[in-house]
């Protein structure tokens, strides 16, 4: 697997070295959800923001994680998902609007691996 700014990571040493996990998925229409899970020390903070179009009171959602449920999570974003093996990109030529999504993963040397949809804008 290789980062954006070339690191190849091999072995586990990625799911180690994470540090932060990022994901959003939305549309023009509808907004934009929010998932972040950061490890911070001996836990992790899961932060859920929904998106502010939707209907009724939108409230942000916060809670700590043991570092064993942090663990688990991102050893199952590597090995259950192969995020590591997914495109860079996807994009329809297709589509012009309709749903955007990104997941980021940041390592702690500061690297990102990072896969999103794109709108082809012609």
């Amino acid at each position: 697997m290789q980062t954006e700014s070339g690191v190849v990571m091999r072995n586990n040493a990625h799911i180690l070295s994470a540090v932060s996990f990022h994901f959003f998925c939305g549309g023009f229409f509808g907004g934009y959800g929010n998932v972040t899970v950061k490890k911070e020390g001996n836990h992790a903070v899961l932060m859920v923001s929904p998106s502010m179009l939707r209907e009724g009171k939108v409230e942000d959602t916060t809670k700590e994680l043991t570092i064993a449920e942090w663990n688990d999570f991102i050893s199952d974003v590597f090995s259950k998902y192969h995020i590591d093996d997914w495109n860079e990109e996807y994009i329809n030529h297709d589509i012009l609007d309709g749903t955007k999504w990104s997941v980021k993963v940041t390592l702690d040397n500061g690297s990102e691996l990072e896969h999103l949809s794109l709108i082809h804008i012609s």
